[in-house]
């Protein structure tokens, strides 16, 4: 299985607090160490996945899991082995990742939920870090993900996206995918 370095975990954290921040090119390339695009979705230097979608064909935890609940408390872990597929469900690539539960939000007391995903396509590959709250991604609830390129049209390029699950939790849940890579 592929991890994300701790590079892009340090990364993808950086972009997050600046665009937290609200800031933008040249500040948040300060901040994270990438170059500004100067650009955005649909420049012909960024590059957007959209109208994709995943689902694990292989599934392992550990943990506190029960069947239904792998991710039942903080120091629980899951990874996985995904295809993608394309808006006519057609099989364009797979994915390999993992995710570890790390905390309980205080506010909520909803599980945080960390993930580390890496995604191969024809054209490249690219990987994928994600922190979200296991209640609200199993309740449709989009998030954020930070996704650096790393090989074929991909490599060098940086930026974000979200992920939804399409359907309600279960064995042949969707998850949706899109995102936007500049650089």
């Amino acid at each position: 299985m592929s991890r994300v370095s701790a590079k892009t975990a340090v990364f993808a954290l950086a972009l997050a607090g600046c665009l937290g921040a609200g800031l933008t090119g040249a500040a948040a390339s300060a901040a994270t160490g990438a170059a500004a695009p100067q650009h955005g979705k649909g420049h012909p230097s960024c590059v957007t996945i959209d109208n994709i979608w995943e689902r694990p064909h292989d599934f392992f935890a550990v943990g506190a899991r029960t069947p239904n609940n792998p991710l039942a408390k903080v120091g629980d872990a899951i990874s996985y082995h995904e295809n993608m597929f394309d808006a006519g469900d057609k099989v364009i690539g797979e994915a390999v990742g993992y995710g570890v539960a790390t905390h309980i939000n205080p506010a909520n007391g909803n599980l945080a939920v960390d993930y580390y995903h890496t995604g191969q396509l024809a054209d490249g590959t690219f990987t994928v870090f994600a922190s979200t709250e296991r209640e609200g991604l199993l309740a449709g609830k989009p998030y954020r993900i930070f996704v650096r390129g790393t090989s074929g049209k991909y490599a060098g390029k940086a930026g974000v996206g979200e992920w939804k699950l399409l359907d309600p939790p279960s064995p042949t849940t969707r998850l949706g995918i899109k995102m936007t890579m500049c650089g």
